[in-house]
């Protein structure tokens, strides 16, 4: 059994962060160890919310604590995940917990979910989180999972097309990550009114591009993104291809939203498709592109 130590915020009703990640994560066959940053009755999307927040030296002394030889558990963490961070702190001390870990497993992976923007409006992390996160989280991931913005911000420049986006997910995969998912493509999708994805695996310098229904809501769902992320890593922790892992979980997150629209619902309904995120039917498909091909497509603009 493969165990995650998931550093992300926690809700009482709804689905985002660990509460979005853990259930997935744990269909899919991995055991999930969550340390929550903060405990707050609903996202941060209702007009009033309320809950407590875990300090930097409570979450550090949590993880020192689980290593100590009294208790001696922290070697069977197989990877640390990270989502949003709401100071650039609180990313040195996710970077120390990380470390704690690979001293345990030097085996361990870290998945760093860069939750720093949305489209339309840019980043959105407190002053300084994302100069943290490019210049010193992004060189010590395994694997990394931004969305557009995010990809934006790490990059460092404006993305416009779908060649600028293919440019960027290279580049910052030779930055450190052996895997990059571009989670939503949005403005630099190919087709309009699609979901589409990007997932660039370093290792092997295969290229895969992903395009599903857009699911019409009232609003974009909170924890998708949280949830994607779960089901990638849990997938690649049980043996999946990297091209495997992410048509599973595009496919599964897609069941998941269909199923909100259907019951009428704005959050997640992940336990009323419990099967599907397991073993979702593979509707649609990765396609391999050539690199190069968009690399000298940016180039030559």
């Amino acid at each position: 059994m493969k165990n995650v130590l998931a550093i992300q915020s926690h809700v009482v009703y709804g689905y985002a962060g660990n509460k979005a990640a853990t259930l997935p994560m744990q269909l899919c066959g991995v055991d999930v160890w969550p340390l929550n940053t903060v405990q707050f009755s609903t996202s941060t999307r209702y007009p009033k919310f309320a809950g407590p927040v875990t300090t930097n030296e409570d979450l550090v002394k949590i993880v020192q604590t689980l290593a100590d030889p009294q208790v001696d558990l922290l070697k069977r963490v197989d990877a640390v995940l990270s989502g949003y961070l709401g100071s650039a702190e609180q990313v040195d001390a996710i970077l120390e917990i990380v470390d704690t870990v690979r001293e345990q497993n030097p085996d361990a992976v870290y998945l760093l979910d860069p939750v720093m923007g949305k489209a339309g409006k840019g980043c959105i992390v407190a002053p300084g989180v994302a100069e943290a996160i490019r210049s010193k989280a992004v060189s010590r991931a395994n694997i990394t999972c931004p969305n557009l913005e995010e990809l934006q911000i790490l990059h460092g420049s404006e993305l416009k097309t779908f060649a600028d986006a293919v440019n960027a997910t290279i580049e910052l995969a030779k930055r450190g990550p052996t895997i990059v998912m571009v989670k939503h493509l949005h403005r630099c999708a190919r087709q309009e009114g699609e979901f589409e994805s990007l997932l660039y695996d370093h290792n092997t310098g295969k290229l895969y591009h992903l395009t599903r229904p857009l699911v019409d809501l009232p609003r974009d769902p909170v924890g998708a993104g949280d949830m994607l992320t779960g089901i990638l890593l849990a997938c690649l922790l049980t043996g999946s291809s990297a091209l495997e892992a992410f048509e599973h979980c595009q496919n599964a997150v897609y069941k998941v939203v269909l199923k909100a629209k259907e019951m009428g619902e704005l959050e997640l309904q992940p336990v009323a498709v419990r099967r599907e995120i397991m073993d979702p039917p593979l509707d649609y498909r990765a396609v391999e592109l050539n690199p190069q091909d968009f690399v000298a497509k940016h180039k030559a603009l």
